[in-house]
Order: C-alpha cells, then structure tokens, then sequence
C-alpha cells in the first residue's frame, strides 16, 4: 500500500473512522438530491451498500449498512429510498428504516447480465435500469413491476441522465442520446442520436455526467486512456440530438523524464450544473478541476497516489464525495492492495476558475 504523500489532502477533508469503510473498492456513488440533508450511499465490490450523511464540522456518519450477497454496480435515490442495479441482474430498494432490501419484479424480470446504469424518474416513480445484456428496463415503483424492454445497440458503459434527455457511454466507444420520456409513451418510439468517436479508437468511455447551464446543455465523458471530453447538446424538431465538442483534454497523466508519457485511467468525471467547471477523477490519486470556458485547470485534490476509484458532485456543487482503493481497471491481480477510504471535499471557488 502506497502511504500517504506529504502533500496529501485528505487529512483536509471530511472522512469517517476506518472502521465505517467497506473492505474493498467502491463500485458506485450517489447523493441524496431531494433533501436539504448531505446524504450519500455507496456500494463497494465487498457486496455492501453504505449510506452516509455529512456534515462540516463533524465526521461523515454511518447512517446504515446494507449486507448483501452480491455487488451493486450502480445506485440512485427516489426522495424516500435508494434504488441499486445489481451484478446479478435484479434491481433493488433499500428500506432506511427497516433495513430491508426488496428485489423489484421479482427473479424473473430481471436483467440477464449485471445491471450498469439505474436512474430514478421521480414524475413518473419509476426506475431506469441499463445492463450488460444489451437492454435497458423501466419499472414501476408502486407496482414493484417491470413495466418496458428497450434492446440496446451496444454494451452500455455508464450513463446519466437529466430528465427528460439520457447520455450512454457504450461499448464501441460511442455515446448514445435519447429523449427518456418518449418511452414512457410509446417504448417504440426512442429515437437514438449517436456520437461516433468521443475519443481515439485505443480509448474506452468510462463515466459520462450530464450538464445544463445557462449558456449550454451537454455532457462531459471520460475515458480509461486518461481524457477527457466535452460537447454541447441540441435537439431540433424532430427529436434528432446533435453534438459539438467544446474540447478533448489530457487529465490524468505523468511525463517521466526521459521515458514515455505514462497515462492513467479516469474513472470519473463531474460536471458543475451552473458554470463551466468540472472535476476528473484518476488512477493516479488525484481529482483535477477543470473550467472548459478558459480551457485550464483550475485545481487538484492530491490523495495520496492512491486510485480514486468514484466521484460525485452533490446536489448543489458544492460538495465532492470521493472513494479511494484499486483499481480495477488494472486487472484482478493487485485487488485489496489498497485499503479503501471514503472522504467529502469542500468545493472552494477557486478550484473552479482562474481569477483573471
């Protein structure tokens, strides 16, 4: 295990005890976005689900732990409970009061391949699930029931979603734009709007977060070769999406003197909601921050070299939930060569924007 550098900022950060992290890395993240509370559940590949609240002065507190017996991939919130995508196919929700889990649709609706993507539609209380499987499902929450299938073109990577508009990251390396609630209408009807190449063909899209301020509406996507990428988004009457790409950008690598440049992979990136900044996330221990109007980094959160494996902006920007741990994007040999750590980092403005 790599120790801590003594540049590290994690010391700087919010945290918890050591004995409130999983035992192994954190597979997925997500914050509350319906509460003036600062809560956030995590899963993490020991087959736990964690939910934590924060707040400033204070350690992040263990609000409850969920023992499961397989992995959840993916995990997102209605206002009254998470709802987690599964690496056995089924999609769950998790009881805060009880402590209960409950498969939705029961054993026979499930997926037939792990569960990547889940998103919540709270106007319409139903989930959104992507798979392995080359689907995407929709279910009805007061039913507890399946209610569409939706085949996939590709193996879908990640995704996100600002209702009513997804952005998929797949597979062949495109990324895939549809208008959610035509389904919910007419599953026949989506229409997919298809960006051919994010990245060069040795990259592979990693995570994609969605973004909508006043100026612009788009999404910024990240790869396991160390980029990063931004386009616009528009959409004209046909339902047709078009993409223009503000920027492809170098965000995690190291130039070793005298050898080749060496690149790590970017295992999250963050798009601020209202101004033009980012975060990425690396296997290189650190969360750069971008600002794509002045095509600069504006910042860094130095954690040690130790993978930052997840992260997520919260409701408001303002704070960044971050795991670190393997990699595993570096293959199954090196797993539980880091310990995991979980921490909450205070956005500053500067780490936003270059004061002119």
């Amino acid at each position: 295990m790599i120790g801590l550098q003594p540049n590290d900022d994690f010391s700087q950060d919010i945290t918890c005890s050591p004995e409130g992290y999983p035992f192994d890395s954190v597979s997925c993240l997500s914050w509350l976005p319906y509460s003036s509370q600062q809560i956030f559940a995590c899963a993490s590949w020991d087959a736990t689900v964690r939910v934590y609240s924060f707040l400033p002065v204070s350690p992040l507190k263990l609000e409850r732990r969920f023992d499961l017996f397989d992995p959840c991939l993916s995990v997102d919130w209605s206002p009254n409970f998470p709802v987690g995508g599964f690496i056995d196919g089924t999609i769950r929700i998790f009881d805060l009061i009880e402590g209960n889990v409950q498969i939705v649709g029961g054993e026979n609706s499930k997926h037939q391949d792990a569960v990547k993507s889940v998103h919540w539609i709270d106007d319409y209380q139903t989930v959104v699930s992507l798979s392995y499987d080359r689907t995407m499902k929709l279910w009805d929450s007061r039913q507890r029931s399946e209610i569409h299938t939706i085949k996939l073109e590709g193996k879908p990577y990640c995704s996100d979603m600002k209702y009513p508009t997804i952005a998929v990251g797949f597979n062949d390396r495109r990324v895939g734009i549809a208008n959610i609630s035509d389904i919910l209408h007419n599953p026949q009807s989506i229409k997919w709007s298809f960006i051919p190449k994010v990245f060069n063909d040795e990259d592979q899209i990693t995570d994609i977060s969605m973004f909508c301020t006043e100026r612009r509406f788009g999404f910024g996507a990240c790869s396991d070769f160390g980029n990063g990428s931004i386009y616009d988004i528009t959409q004209d009457i046909n339902n047709t999406f078009k993409a223009n790409r503000i920027m492809v950008f170098k965000a995690h690598y190291f130039n070793k003197p005298g050898s080749k440049q060496i690149v790590f992979p970017v295992n999250a990136i963050g798009m601020h909601r209202t101004t033009q900044a980012l975060f990425t996330a690396g296997g290189d221990g650190n969360i750069n921050f971008w600002n794509y109007g002045q095509k600069d980094k504006t910042g860094t959160i130095k954690l040690g070299g130790i993978p930052v494996t997840k992260a997520k902006f919260n409701r408001d920007d303002s704070l960044v939930a971050y795991a670190n741990g393997y990699d595993y994007a570096q293959g199954i040999q090196g797993a539980h060569s880091y310990k995991t750590r979980i921490g909450v980092h205070i956005v500053k403005p500067k780490e936003l924007s270059r004061l002119k």
